[in-house]
C-alpha cells in the first residue's frame, strides 16, 4: 500500500535527522580529543575540564612552566634560591618533559630517570649523597620531621609522604649533633 500525504514525508525526514545525528556524534569525538587529550592526573583532577583549561593553558599569561611555577611556588622558591633538583636542571627543560599530564587518574607524575627513586643521583640536585648519607634509604632522610625548608612550606598539597621538598643543607636541621 502507497504512503500518502503526510506520513510519506516523515519517513525521509526522520532518516535525515538520524543520519545527521550519528555524523554529528561521529565529528565531535576527534573534537573532544582537541579540547582534551585525556584525563588529568589525581593530582591535578581539580583542573578538569574546559573552563580550567587556562589555568595551565593560557597563552597570553606565559609559558607552561611559568604557569606550572605560579601554582608550584615550592618549586619555584627552589630555582630562585639555586637549591635542589629543579634548579640544576639543564637549559631549556620542560616541566612536562618530566611530569606529563593527560595520561589518567592513576599516573604517577614523578617520573624517576633512574627508574626508582632509591637509585636517584644526588648529585643532580646539588647534594651529593657521601659517607653515611650514601647508604641511607631515601625516607631516613626525606621524612616530615625534617621537611622544615621554605620550600616545603610554600606547596599547596602538603602531604610530607608525597613530598622530595623540604629539606635543609645545614647539619643541624636533621642532625641534634652532626659529631
Amino acid at each position: 500500500m502507497p504512503i500518502r500525504g503526510r506520513h510519506r514525508l516523515r519517513r525521509p525526514v526522520r532518516s535525515r535527522g538520524t543520519v545527521a545525528g550519528v555524523l554529528w556524534l561521529l565529528a565531535a569525538a576527534p573534537g573532544r580529543a582537541q579540547v582534551s587529550p585525556g584525563e588529568l592526573s589525581a593530582a591535578h583532577a581539580d583542573l578538569e575540564g574546559i573552563r580550567n583549561c587556562v589555568a595551565c593553558h593560557d597563552v597570553q599569561a606565559g609559558s607552561m612552566e611559568s604557569r606550572c611555577l605560579a601554582c608550584h611556588e615550592g618549586v619555584a622558591w627552589t630555582i630562585e634560591q639555586d637549591r635542589g633538583f629543579h634548579a640544576h636542571l639543564e637549559e631549556g627543560k620542560t616541566c612536562a618533559r618530566c611530569h606529563p599530564e593527560h595520561a589518567g587518574r592513576e599516573f604517577e607524575l614523578i617520573a624517576w630517570e633512574e627508574g626508582d627513586p632509591e637509585r636517584f643521583d644526588h648529585e643532580r640536585a646539588g647534594w651529593p649523597l657521601e659517607g653515611a648519607h650514601a647508604t641511607a634509604k631515601c625516607r631516613a632522610c626525606h621524612k616530615p620531621e625534617f621537611q622544615v625548608s621554605p620550600a616545603f612550606h610554600r606547596l599547596r598539597r602538603k602531604d610530607p609522604r608525597l613530598s622530595w621538598i623540604g629539606l635543609e643543607r645545614e647539619c643541624l636541621a636533621c642532625h641534634a649533633d652532626p659529631h
